[in-house]
């Protein structure tokens, strides 16, 4: 076949053309001959009769090299283009589709070419892309695989959990025995509901040894809920309600634990084993598949259950909100009419089961996924918006290089105007070049995702629900393909259309000025990079002062130092009530022997540990009236835990042995509880209503006197306020597993001697929650410090995208006004005023985009402001700090093109011109 290039070549008399200029035109010609040849070949022609057909597509070869000898000369479109439109005309007609096919794989090649001539900066705008793309797309991933993917379930549409909010509990996951019963009974807008519980607890297996493991006690029913289908065996069947409820005898185990604690035994079904937390042997009849996540927990944890036992439907009444109940809406239901349904019911029940104000308050069915996402779903989609910024920066950073590539191209882009090509062609070879970097940008951004996530757990809360389903998924890779074609389009839309405005008299002869509309584009786009560097930035610094703020916030104790464990003895270790503390009280004594101890207590929930206990509490006959509109945070502690915690009392005393164990009613105070019942007065000897829980499942009502005040701490949050706080002495029939130890060192050291001690008391299970208060008060922090982390790090990239941005455009300029600089300095300017000029330049339109940012960020940041802590979303200190970063990072940035501009020889540059 021939070589068209090279038969275009002898044909054209090119030799006044650079060889950059003689290949576009060859190739131009040259590509429409090979693709009617070829389309000949496709049509059916043999190889000899396309090859003449084809040489014969131009028939006046005279006129075409007449024609590009003009446009040099002229400056203007010739009779070329009606020759190579006639050519095109030609192949289309025919075969449409194939010149239109062939012409796309034209553009391609032709853009990949144009690409490899600047390698340099074809790579960089290629990692840019990799690295927005990437990190735009990792983000999505969590959000996907978080807040968007349905649930694993059937009909998980209709699953939701029912939620109690009053008597203090805010959107509480619980009801009381007696609702879960009118509910199962009278509720049309519900076809399921099944109450469940989860814990983690220890499984003794056949060797003896003790390990810790997620259970979940289970009515049947949520079996069907979840779509359970065992691999082995089957489901749990409804127990017949005992004397206690919550009665076990059946029981399913997880595919895991079944390979990992029982080798994968054949003969497992039918084996009984024993469950710290159940009531007595369960029989397994049933293995769990592989992956199967019991999705109810909103903090993300224990979503794997390795042992599930059946659980008797609730059949005793109780006025205590202790049922976790799930349910599926019945056909036709919303979840709005559901919850109306309920409120119903249970306020036609109220006066039955309280007798007070405690069944005051708001039920819902609130969706299940809505539920398990609602407090991560405005962290996650606020790292999607920041990460978008970064994206849109990367878009305007590539679009910049590309306006500039384009500037350098002019003559090229000239010359395929003058020889016929169509201002639409040249916009789509620019789009094309656009394409072409978007996907290899985006290639490889889907590498640096899949990076980014393995990196993710490393800064991932453990609160993160889900977390085990994040990945790079076909919806994902759909959303990179996606997000890659509309970077595409943004950053090469400008510059394209740019390219095809190109007026050929100024650029087919030397002259090297720079297009000054190109200029204005070029310096409008970097206005808007630093106007999005600035938000991302603000918002960064907001969190980190947000970090600084929490971390110095005074939680009412001496953190440092402070070991705590839980310890879980079995049931037959206690037989008797005093046997339980008689177990407590030597443990403290050979703990506070320990070396390094200085001393020890226990508790029922170590403070900002997660957990909390809460209950309604009156101080005087009007608020006894009202009793329910009260609530404060209670602890139980045995006598030492203010010593040991570092926060002596402030009047009164502490707890002793004789409230211990005669179960006395005296109650500890905290200063805020005690300056809001009694302001001005000594609260000791004070009488305090709570409302205690029976061992039937009821509350009522106790007085309690007030023996001593406590300083006021940090029990649950660090963040905002926190109801008041009062202290119950742990009574014999209350218990308080979890041990606060002070120590003089390290106190994870100490962890070796613990675990021995505890053994030589006769503990064969391991300790649970091994941990430091330190530790506590750094998880309290880490949905913020997660924030913090990924925004610095879009920040970061976006003040390297902003300052190579505008150290970019001016580098161009001053290439551009080489000249102009030249004859400043030939009539007399000195290097200091060329270098000030070059720089007022460059910082003008950093200056007018930071101001612009300015005012998005005194909008954007309150979106953050219910994130923030000790700190106004609009903090002048910060918005000041930031501005005069970015305002110094883009001087250096032009410090450097300022300062080579100032080496132009006045000679040299003028000779060049």
């Amino acid at each position: 076949m021939t070589d068209w290039n090279s038969w275009v070549r002898e044909r054209l008399d090119l030799g006044d053309l650079t060889d950059t200029h003689a290949a576009d035109v060859v190739e131009e010609i040259g590509q429409l001959l090979e693709d009617h040849y070829t389309h000949l070949i496709n049509s059916g022609a043999n190889a000899a009769e396309a090859e003449a057909a084809a040489r014969e597509h131009i028939d006046n070869w005279e006129d075409l090299r007449a024609d590009v000898a003009r446009a040099r000369r002229s400056r203007r479109k010739t009779a070329g283009k009606r020759i190579v439109e006639g050519v095109e005309a030609k192949s289309l007609g025919k075969g449409e589709h194939w010149a239109s096919f062939s012409n796309t794989l034209k553009d391609v090649h032709m853009a990949g070419r144009a690409l490899r001539r600047s390698p340099a900066s074809s790579l960089v705008m290629i990692l840019t892309l990799a690295l927005g793309i990437g990190a735009t797309t990792a983000i999505y991933s969590v959000v996907e695989a978080v807040v968007l993917r349905p649930l694993p379930y059937p009909e998980a549409d209709r699953l939701g959990l029912i939620t109690f909010t009053g008597q203090g509990m805010n959107d509480s996951i619980s009801i009381t025995p007696s609702q879960t019963i009118d509910f199962a009974e009278q509720a049309r807008s519900l076809s399921t509901l099944g109450t469940y519980r989860s814990f983690t607890n220890t499984l003794e297996l056949d060797d003896g040894s003790v390990v810790f493991v997620p259970i979940a006690i289970i009515e049947p029913q949520i079996q069907r809920l979840l779509g359970i289908s065992p691999s082995r065996g089957r489901l749990l069947e409804p127990v017949i309600a005992g004397e206690t409820d919550g009665s076990t005898s059946e029981a399913m185990i997880s595919e895991e634990l079944w390979e990992r604690h029982f080798a994968a035994h054949p003969d497992i079904l039918g084996r009984e084993i024993d469950v710290a937390g159940g009531s007595g042997p369960a029989v397994i009849v049933g293995i769990v598949p592989r992956g199967t996540r019991f999705l109810v927990h909103p903090q993300g944890e224990r979503e794997r259950i390795d042992v599930w036992l059946s659980r008797a439907a609730v059949t005793r009444r109780g006025n205590v909100f202790s049922q976790r109940a799930m349910a599926q809406l019945a056909e036709g239901f919303t979840f709005e009419a559901a919850s109306a349904e309920l409120n119903s019911i249970a306020e036609r029940n109220r006066a039955r089961d309280f007798e007070n104000e405690d069944g005051r308050g708001v039920l819902a069915v609130v969706p299940l996924r809505d539920r398990l996402v609602k407090a991560v779903r405005p962290n996650l989609y606020l790292l999607l918006g920041a990460v978008g910024f970064v994206l849109l920066l990367v878009c305007v950073n590539v679009a910049n290089l590309m306006l500039v590539r384009s500037l350098r191209r002019r003559q090229e882009w000239a010359l395929r105007a003058a020889l016929g090509a169509s201002r639409s062609r040249i916009v789509r070879l620019g789009l094309t070049e656009s394409l072409v970097l978007a996907a290899l940008g985006g290639v490889l951004g889907i590498a640096v995702a899949a990076g980014c996530l393995r990196l993710l757990p490393l800064v991932t809360p453990d609160t993160l629900p889900r977390g085990a389903e994040i990945g790079i998924n076909v919806t994902v890779l759909a959303f990179a393909a996606a997000i890659s074609l509309a970077t595409s389009l943004m950053f090469g839309l400008v510059p394209a259309w740019n390219a095809s405005k190109i007026d050929l008299r100024d650029s087919l002869i030397e002259g090297t000025r720079i297009v000054s509309g190109a200029g204005r584009v070029s310096r409008a786009l970097i206005t808007v990079q630093f106007a999005l560097a600035l938000v991302l930035v603000v918002g960064a610094g907001l969190m980190l002062r947000t970090i600084v703020n929490l971390n110095s916030v005074d939680v009412g104790f001496d953190a440092d130092g402070l070991l705590t464990f839980q310890v879980l003895p079995s049931v037959s270790m206690f037989e008797e009530p005093a046997t339980r503390l008689q177990f407590y009280r030597e443990a403290t004594a050979r703990l506070e022997a320990l070396p390094g101890v200085e001393s020890a207590s226990w508790t029922n929930l170590v403070p900002l540990s997660g957990g909390f206990n809460s209950a309604s509490w009156a101080y005087d006959e009007e608020t006894v009236e009202r009793f329910g509109e009260l609530t404060a945070y209670f602890r139980r502690a045995m006598p030492g835990y203010f010593q040991t915690l570092g926060m002596p009392l402030l009047m009164g005393r502490d707890f002793n042995d004789d409230d211990v164990d005669n179960d006395r009613y005296v109650l500890i105070v905290s200063e805020r509880m005690a300056e809001m019942a009694w302001p001005g007065e000594s609260p000791i000897g004070k009488r305090v209503t709570i409302d205690f829980r029976t061992a039937s499942g009821m509350t009522e009502l106790r007085e309690t006197e007030v023996i001593g005040v406590a300083p006021s701490s940090r029990e649950v949050t660090l963040h905002g306020d926190e109801p008041p706080l009062a202290y119950l002495p742990a009574w014999s029939t209350r218990a308080v597993n979890r041990a606060v130890v002070r120590t003089a060192g390290e106190p994870m050291e100490l962890l070796p001697l613990v675990r021995a001690l505890v053994k030589d008391l006769g503990v064969r299970r391991p300790l649970d929650n091994t941990r430091t208060v330190r530790r506590n008060i750094q998880d309290a922090t880490a949905d913020t410090r997660f924030i913090l982390i990924l925004t610095g790090v879009f920040s970061a990239l976006a003040v390297l995208l902003a300052g190579l941005g505008v150290y970019g455009v001016l580098s161009h300029l001053v290439g551009q006004r080489r000249h102009e600089i030249g004859v400043r300095m030939a009539l007399g300017a000195s290097r200091r005023s060329v270098r000030s000029m070059m720089m007022r330049q460059g910082l003008a339109v950093v200056a007018i985009g930071l101001g612009i940012g300015l005012v998005l960020a005194l909008g954007l940041t309150r979106v953050i402001e219910s994130m923030l802590y000790g700190v106004s979303a609009t903090d002048p200190a910060t918005f000041v700090s930031v501005g005069a970063l970015l305002f110094a990072v883009a001087a250096v940035a032009c410090l450097i093109p300022a300062t080579r501009a100032t080496r132009v020889e006045p000679v040299t540059a003028l000779r060049e011109e």
